[in-house]
Order: structure tokens, then sequence, then C-alpha cells
């Protein structure tokens, strides 16, 4: 297990900047919102069907999609169906679009002198080399920025308030578990640990060993816990973020995902965004990794990790565009009764 922090958060005045920034103009939300509208005639409907289904599988590669839509299929009665369901035929084939969301999350500060460096194809996936079974080796990272809970509507003090977490990744699978914790103390990361390791072990998968960096992992309660349960533990040096590639390479995923689903949230329905509810995108994100098939196998890393097959796909198939709005039935207008005469 590799662990890391990462000490950068976004200040109090972020989302007000961002809001204004992003939101200002009236014709650039004009544009965004109307990115679908029949009378929007820069892209086909094949473009935004697959615009549609970017946005609900938390703004995954396009081609990814593309992918399941065409190639990878599975046994749905007595025949093969495509994992996504398409009403245009052309929309797995179609030319991939510029999403405005994915252009300002995505992108990375680059100084004018970088290169490319092309590395040995010899040490490709040297990292995950040898761990071929769920367990084999897990990393996790840390980070820090305010949260709302998710079971206070918002009113909780800031004190109480998710504060970072700890993102376990597991080799073999990819499998990915978050853990929000209101503090990055010791005690609040044990708890995710054996949490992650109850889950892994409804499936009779041990965790063997872990790969982090030093705070807090080398306090002595962590240790204690490891020998306790027949675990290993290794640590990379300071600064050596190449030693952790594949923990960063997930993480630099679901963060992303995370971010370009709050950026679409604020572009389309700017009234309503808060930088607070980066739990809550990236708990969306890490769900859609988990249940996302890979174009390679078909399989997803929540299958692989698990080793049971998925009956069906409805998982994504139901999946929403995260930051939209929701209604919800009033349970007073169910079972037959009568409207309140007095109530709004």
């Amino acid at each position: 297990m590799r662990l890391f922090h990462d000490p950068a958060h976004q200040g109090p005045g972020t989302e007000t900047f961002l809001g204004r920034a992003l939101c200002a103009d009236a014709r650039l939300r004009e544009q965004v919102c109307t990115l679908l509208n029949d009378n929007n005639h820069n892209l086909t409907r094949s473009q935004k069907e697959l615009a549609l289904w970017h946005a609900r599988l938390a703004h995954a590669g396009q081609g990814w999609i593309q992918d399941l839509m065409f190639k990878v299929k599975h046994q749905a009665g007595e025949a093969e169906q495509p994992i996504i369901p398409v009403r245009q035929d052309a929309t797995a084939r179609c030319p991939h679009f510029k999403c405005p969301a994915c252009q300002m999350a995505k992108q990375h500060r680059r100084t004018p002198d970088s290169s490319t460096v092309h590395q040995n194809p010899d040490l490709e996936m040297a990292l995950r080399r040898g761990d071929l079974h769920p367990g084999d080796r897990v990393f996790q990272y840390v980070c820090r920025q305010l949260g709302r809970l998710p079971h206070t509507y918002g009113r909780e003090d800031q004190s109480t308030q998710y504060t970072g977490g700890t993102i376990f990744v597991d080799h073999a699978s990819q499998y990915i578990w978050v853990n929000h914790q209101i503090s990055l103390q010791v005690g609040d990361t044990l708890r995710g640990k054996h949490a992650f390791e109850d889950f892994a072990k409804d499936f009779g998968i041990k965790i063997k060993s872990y790969h982090s960096d030093n705070h807090p992992f080398r306090a002595a309660e962590f240790l204690e816990d490891l020998q306790l349960l027949d675990q290993t533990i290794t640590y990379s040096g300071v600064g050596a973020h190449h030693a952790n590639g594949v923990s960063e390479r997930a993480i630099r995923t679901i963060t992303t995902w995370a971010r370009a689903m709050m950026m679409h949230q604020l572009l389309h329905w700017p009234s309503r965004f808060h930088t607070h509810l980066w739990p809550f995108a990236m708990d969306h994100a890490v769900y859609i990794w988990n249940h996302l098939p890979r174009s390679r196998n078909g399989l997803s890393p929540l299958e692989l990790f698990t080793s049971i097959k998925e009956p069906n796909y409805d998982p994504l198939v139901r999946a929403r565009v995260w930051g939209c709005p929701v209604y919800v039935l009033n349970p007073k207008l169910q079972d037959g009764k009568k409207l309140p005469k007095w109530t709004k």
C-alpha cells in the first residue's frame, strides 16, 4: 500500500471565484445549456447521445464508452447485447466532441521546456508485475479538503467536516475503495483500513501487503495493527512518486473525474454548486470506476476483485448525471391518499 499526503487545498474563496469566473458570461452558459438541444447543429444526434453517456458515466474517456457500445458485449437472454444500449447506431463510431467540463477539469500545468520521455518497454508495468491476485498489494493515498458529511444536510460544523480520506487501490484488479475521514490521524485511518479489509474478507480475500508514505503509517498503532493481522508494509522515499505509479494514476483518474463532474454542475446549475460537495463526487467517480468494464477483457474492477460476474449492467444503465436536479415523490401523495388541503 502506498500513502501520500497532499496538503494543498482550496481556500474559502475558491467557490465564489470559480462561480464568478465561469458563470459571468451569459452567452457561455447559454451555449453550454443548449448543448444537447435539437437546434444545436454543431453536434450530430450520435454525438449528442455520446455526450449524454459521457456525462452520466463520470466523464470517462469517450473512446472507452464507445467500446462498451460496440466491441464489449454481454449475454442478454438468448442474444448478445452491448453493455451500453444506444438509440443511434452510429454513436459507437461517431467522432469525439470537446467536453467543456473535461477541458477545464483535466488540464494540467506544463512548462514551456517540458518534454515527453519514453520509458524503457522492459520496465512497463514493473510495479504491478507479480501481483496477480487481489490483496497481493494495495496502495493508499491521503489528501486534505473540507467536505460535507452525507447525513447532516449541510448543517454540520466545519470542525466535523471531512478533511481528507484514504483511497485503497488493489494492484491486481485496480479496484478502488475510498474512505472519507474527519481527521487524518492514525485512528480514523485504521477504521478505514478495517472497513476495507472487512469488505475484502466477505469475498475470501486477505490483504497481505501495503505500500505507503511515512505519516501516519509509521505510527506505533498502525504498525501494531499490521503485526496482529500478519501484514507487511513498505515505504517510499521522500518525493519518490515514481515508486507509486499505480496508485498515483488511479488517484489522478478519480480526482479528475470528480472535478469534471463538479465543473459540469457549475456550468449547468451554478446556483447549487459548492466545493464542499467533493466527497459525493469522489464517491460517484469511484462507483463508476469499479463498475465500468474494461475494453480489453470486458470485466470491471469489482468483478476482478470479487471473482463474481455481475448478472447485468443495470448500475451503469441507471446512472444519471452527477449534480443534476432530482425530484422525489412526497410519501403523503402515495398509497391513494388525498392531497393535503392546506400544504403547499
